[in-house]
């Protein structure tokens, strides 16, 4: 994990470095102005960094200061890096046809890529306000007889924090409300900050006649167990830490915690297969488990799961597709399981999503055989 945290920082120290040669050479400032840039930009790759110190030590205010142009800065800068080294080329290929030059030149092309990001800025911030009902039909042949079909709301990844994704949290809880599931559950990361136990007052209203149940996904240890698990109680979810409830006859819920609660030293119980041992196997079975990776087959009938954000900006798409064999929806694991992997209510570090829209789930479980 450490190695991997310090090569992201590594990359991300080398965005503000191309930047920086970018503007030199797009408008030559004096040596002064140099100077600043560089300084401005050493504060901007800090941010982030102070923006989760301050929120910790509850300097809200400053946090909220520094967050929101911190992490709208950090999407732009990838944007910009990806279009500009697309571009750059060109002035190669231009230098054979001097007519060209000054079409391509530093300047144009620095301006391109800045009008460029804020266009793809602008989708990206629509995008992830606006909150799709994902109905998906789920055929599980154990599904109890007297039980003609299952309605499950799912939610997953709200990252709520200081700044972001309340807005959703008011639209996601009203939703949740409107479509009168049997069941609700959150495949983790709910909260991305310990000033947030008061918004667990809008969960607490939503209720269904099987019970409201959560696992603790990766961003819940981030934030403190404690914290996380005084926001699941005040929001009237009840976690299950390698456990196993039946729900009705016949029908029973697993979960586990997210394994980086290792990583802090905290009580983590993630063994997926120790928690659906508890259920009956020929029962119909359901688990929780906040990232989709797995360790041979699953006594399980459906899995759900987050964590992927089904990449949230293009391009980190490719990043996960490569990182998950699955990056959302519905997938079929053997002959017993299937997953489904929700792509997420809310964005984690940039407030952005583009190609990757925010979405509440409602799987509706009917008896039949799945599709191979």
């Amino acid at each position: 994990m450490f190695p991997l945290l310090l090569l992201l920082l590594a990359a991300y120290a080398a965005l503000h470095v191309l930047f920086y040669y970018a503007v030199r050479d797009a408008f030559a400032p004096p040596g002064w102005l140099r100077h600043v840039l560089r300084l401005l930009l050493g504060v901007l790759f800090l941010t982030p960094f102070f923006t989760r110190a301050l929120d910790r030590s509850e300097h809200e205010d400053l946090a909220l200061l520094l967050g929101v142009p911190g992490y709208f800065w950090m999407c732009g800068l990838l944007w910009f890096t990806l279009l500009w080294l697309l571009l750059w080329p060109l002035r190669a290929f231009a230098g054979r046809y001097p007519a060209l030059v000054t079409y391509v030149s530093a300047r144009r092309i620095f301006l391109t890529c800045l009008l460029a990001v804020s266009a793809l800025g602008v989708m990206g911030w629509r995008e992830a306000h606006q909150l799709r009902i994902e109905e998906v039909r789920v055929a599980c042949p154990r599904l109890p007889p007297g039980r003609a079909a299952l309605r499950i709301a799912v939610v997953s990844d709200l990252h709520l924090d200081l700044h972001r994704n309340h807005r959703l949290l008011a639209q996601l809880t009203a939703e949740i409300r409107r479509l009168q599931p049997d069941l609700i559950v959150s495949a983790g990361d709910l909260i991305d900050s310990p000033h947030c136990l008061a918004d667990a007052a809008q969960f607490a209203g939503c209720r269904a006649p099987l019970g409201q149940f959560a696992v603790l996904g990766n961003h819940e240890y981030y934030v403190g167990l404690r914290t996380a698990l005084r926001f699941h109680e005040a929001a009237g979810l009840t976690l299950l830490r390698q456990r196993a409830v039946e729900l009705a006859p016949g029908l029973w819920l697993a979960g586990v915690d997210h394994r980086s609660g290792h990583h802090f030293g905290a009580p983590c119980f993630d063994d997926d297969h120790a928690a659906l041992a508890l259920a009956p196997t020929n029962a119909c079975v359901l688990l929780l488990k906040h990232e989709p990776r797995f360790t041979g087959p699953l006594t399980a009938d459906l899995v759900v799961s987050g964590h992927t954000h089904a990449g949230q900006i293009f391009p980190f798409h490719l990043v996960v597709r490569a990182t998950y064999r699955h990056l959302a929806g519905l997938h079929r694991l053997d002959d017993r399981t299937q997953l489904y992997i929700t792509r997420g209510v809310g964005t984690w570090g940039p407030p952005f999503r583009l190609g990757a829209p925010p979405e509440l789930t409602l799987l509706v479980l009917a008896r039949g055989q799945p599709e191979r």
